[in-house]
């Protein structure tokens, strides 16, 4: 297949120029661009399309229009406008690679045009008749039946049809089927009742104009064979428009049945909890309430082990308060932070814990080399805000800890004691 180069500078020019042309008639005109034609100008504006010789051979050197659309990344409707426009064709455009050898088609065009046609034979080749017509045309056989078996010749028919009072009238003298004198009378461009009578002069006039008409008729027909090959085209880009918005529609519908269930199982989860959490009584000891941590507290509050370590090493710990700090993590500063619960809600819960949910140092920027820190799923996160509550060493409670966006879990790295070393890396 013929390589090609494109002139990417003569290229953007050329679109440039384009753009320009329309934003101006655009602006002059007042008209607003739809959508599909700015969907045109986006598409132009990644592919520019190369300049004329170099999209003529592009189209010539291809084996079908989709294939140089796809060479050129623009659509099929395009190239073919472009095609039409040039005056070129692609290579094997019309199925030139499914004709036999000029021998052998030689014989199969003089077969049909003794018997079933040139029509009937481009479809058995499953190649148009125009393309069949062109190249019987280079070898120099025609292969048109010229006259169907029990009719006569063309000017005695053309005089009969013309003469006649109706087709199927005409048919039963001749003693054949209807549709053999339609296709015929459309052949010979001839209606019932037009009364043709023609001098030697007249005859040699129409045969003349016949010539012109003829050509005038071909060249009609290449035309509405192109324009219908346009149509199609378009039809195949609409269809495939319907097809992907029907696939967009089915997923919308998937993707908000899926959130249904989702919402569903959240509220499952959540009755479940609140269930669970006004069975199990309040802890009285610290093992109590260690097991509360390990089996009840839930999967949105995360308690690392060095938290409970740390709680494990103290004397004396309010058991009462500790709980009340714990509990509202999970009941209140999950939810709010999921914008599940009104800000004004979550404020109320904090007032009624008598705690202070604030960040662990002023300077966020110095957690890391105060040694805020905790160890998570193999990575760091830094312990950014804490709840405390009283000031006495003995009877303090603080619980830093760290919110996963991502996850919605608060992870827990230190408790109950202050932090103020090291003691988390």
């Amino acid at each position: 297949m013929t390589e090609f180069s494109l002139d990417a500078r003569s290229a953007s020019i050329e679109h440039d120029c384009v753009n320009q042309t329309i934003q101006h008639a655009d602006s002059n005109t007042g008209v607003t661009v739809g959508p599909a034609r700015m969907r045109r100008k986006q598409r132009l504006a990644r592919n520019p399309l190369p300049n004329a010789s170099d999209l003529a051979a592009v189209i010539q050197a291809s084996s079908s229009l989709k294939e140089a659309a796809a060479k050129l990344g623009v659509s099929q409707t395009t190239v073919a406008k472009h095609a039409r426009r040039l005056g070129v064709r692609s290579e094997f455009r019309l199925g030139r690679e499914r004709l036999p050898p000029d021998d052998i088609l030689r014989g199969m065009l003089l077969e049909a045009g003794q018997g079933s046609g040139l029509k009937s034979l481009a479809r058995n080749l499953h190649v148009t008749t125009t393309l069949l017509a062109a190249k019987a045309a280079e070898i120099g056989v025609d292969g048109r039946r010229q006259v169907r078996r029990g009719l006569p010749d063309d000017a005695a028919l053309c005089q009969m049809i013309s003469s006649c009072s109706s087709m199927s009238a005409l048919a039963a003298r001749l003693g054949v089927a209807d549709h053999h004198i339609r296709n015929q009378a459309r052949r010979l461009n001839v209606r019932p009742g037009q009364d043709i009578v023609l001098s030697e002069a007249d005859d040699v006039c129409l045969n003349g104009g016949a010539a012109t008409v003829d050509l005038d008729h071909a060249a009609l027909q290449k035309q509405a064979l192109e324009a219908q090959e346009l149509f199609n085209l378009a039809a195949e880009d609409l269809a495939e428009s319907e097809a992907e918005r029907e696939r967009l529609r089915l997923e919308k519908l998937q993707l908000e049945a899926e959130t249904a269930s989702l919402r569903a199982q959240l509220l499952a989860l959540r009755e479940r909890a609140s269930s669970s959490a006004a069975v199990v009584a309040p802890p009285e000891t610290l093992e109590e309430l260690l097991d509360f941590v390990d089996r009840h507290l839930g999967p949105d509050v995360i308690v690392l082990p060095k938290a409970i370590k740390a709680t494990r090493k103290c004397l004396d710990v309010n058991v009462e308060r500790l709980y009340t700090a714990l509990t509202f993590l999970r009941d209140s500063y999950v939810p709010m932070r999921k914008e599940q619960i009104s800000s004004g809600a979550y404020a109320a819960a904090l007032r009624g814990t008598l705690f202070e949910e604030v960040p662990s140092l002023a300077d966020a920027s110095k957690l890391s080399t105060m040694g805020y820190t905790a160890s998570w799923e193999g990575r760091k996160v830094e312990l950014e805000r804490h709840l405390k509550w009283g000031r006495t060493p003995k009877r303090l409670i603080r619980v830093y800890f760290h919110y996963c966006d991502k996850r919605g879990k608060v992870v827990i790295g230190w408790m109950p004691t202050h932090l103020d070393t090291n003691s988390t890396n």
